[in-house]
């Protein structure tokens, strides 16, 4: 028998795991998803202490905590650091904290190179799979002011994007209007 523990050291890290949802959704295509990824496999979470975590034979296991994978593990990272913005910046609507968190992600993983996407044989993760990037705690503090939608521009018919990389290898998606 052998337990899972906690490796650390681990490259390459982040990457986009087999079981992530990619977009764009068949049932609606326009709407391209992910927003972001965030940290949501293996990850050590309380639990009913009234469901097994183990079957061992006839024997079952139970435990105050188990590892989870999966978005229900990524929400709640996610959700922490938007709490973390609206500390800091408490007259942010929920959009501009969202808008925060977004350009404020990583594409890149701890080998200074694109993250990869495991479901994809190890591929260079594209927007379908990353979103905007992976999450980014550690940057909480130093958001600045979050993008806005003042003259319309973002309306969904309207939109081409462009992939422009920034300082630090950085790659965001700007949208431009056609319209000029």
């Amino acid at each position: 028998m052998s337990f899972k523990k906690t490796i650390f050291g681990v490259k390459p890290t982040p990457s986009v795991d087999l079981y992530s949802s990619r977009g764009p959704s068949n049932n609606c295509p326009f709407v391209l998803k992910p927003d972001i990824t965030a940290l949501g496999t293996s990850i050590l979470a309380a639990w009913p202490t009234n469901v097994h975590v183990l079957d061992l034979g006839t024997f079952k296991v139970f435990n105050k905590f188990n590892l989870i994978s999966g978005t229900s593990m990524a929400c709640p990272h996610v959700a922490g650091i938007a709490l973390l913005l609206k500390g800091a910046h408490v007259d942010w609507s929920p959009t501009a904290i969202r808008s925060a968190i977004m350009t404020t992600s990583d594409i890149i993983d701890n080998t200074t190179k694109l993250m990869k996407d495991i479901g994809k044989g190890n591929k260079i993760a594209t927007l379908f799979a990353l979103g905007a990037g992976h999450a980014n705690k550690s940057v909480f503090g130093s958001a600045s002011t979050p993008l806005k939608n003042t003259s319309g521009s973002f309306k969904s018919e309207n939109l081409q994007f462009q992939r422009v990389w920034l300082s630090f290898s950085k790659s965001i998606l700007i949208s431009k209007s056609n319209s000029g």
